[in-house]
């Protein structure tokens, strides 16, 4: 509800206000989201984000909405540049092209653009070619890429080795996705969030 959000995001205020994130789910289906950002910014957070597949993003007039509420910062998760893959992956036909017209709208309002690519079975070895295509499309001032790995829920024993890559099976396509940073000279850090892949994965 509504008023549970708002009250949240007033309680959170009240701890720190540096940095508040609207994930889910998808926020953007909320009716409210604006409210919500905009009273998060009333609250006085510098950084308001939301985690989301883009896709209604794509509609340029939302998008404008959210920055007009005082978003700062757009998290949207992209896991191939083939249409057919991305769309298999999340399981949404259709979506890859608007998901990439979010990102390019996000991008052009201002709005800090990050896009999260989760490495799974379906996609791992294709992280070189998909780094070099993000860099491409997407470098510039405010933009990255994070390069997360997959939790697999537990329903059956079989069901990591289903969705997991292994560490030997990734390594030598990170360090291509590395290797195209670095051919366009662009920076990036170790390996960390979801998966927990120590660094040493690299070596």
């Amino acid at each position: 509800p509504a008023a549970t959000v708002l009250t949240t995001i007033a309680h959170l205020a009240s701890a720190q206000r540096d940095h508040v994130v609207f994930s889910g789910g998808e926020p953007p289906l909320h009716p409210e989201l604006p409210r919500f950002i905009a009273h998060a910014r009333a609250c006085g957070f510098a950084t308001v984000e939301i985690q989301t597949n883009g896709v209604r993003a794509s509609d340029r007039a939302y998008a404008a909405a959210l920055v007009a509420a005082g978003l700062t910062k757009a998290t949207v998760s992209l896991h191939s540049m083939d249409p057919a893959t991305s769309d298999a992956i999340t399981r949404m036909p259709g979506a890859f092209h608007r998901t990439v017209a979010g990102l390019h709208n996000f991008a052009e309002l201002g709005v800090e653009t990050q896009l999260a690519h989760v490495i799974s079975k379906d996609n791992y070895q294709a992280l070189p070619a998909f780094t070099t295509a993000m860099l491409a499309e997407f470098a510039g001032p405010g933009r990255r890429l994070s390069v997360c790995f997959a939790i697999a829920q537990r329903i059956s024993d079989l069901v990591p080795r289903w969705v997991l890559p292994t560490f030997t099976e990734i390594r030598p396509f990170v360090r291509g996705a590395l290797d195209a940073c670095g051919a366009r000279g662009g920076g990036y850090g170790g390996p960390i969030g979801q998966g927990g892949y120590p660094p040493r994965v690299l070596s």
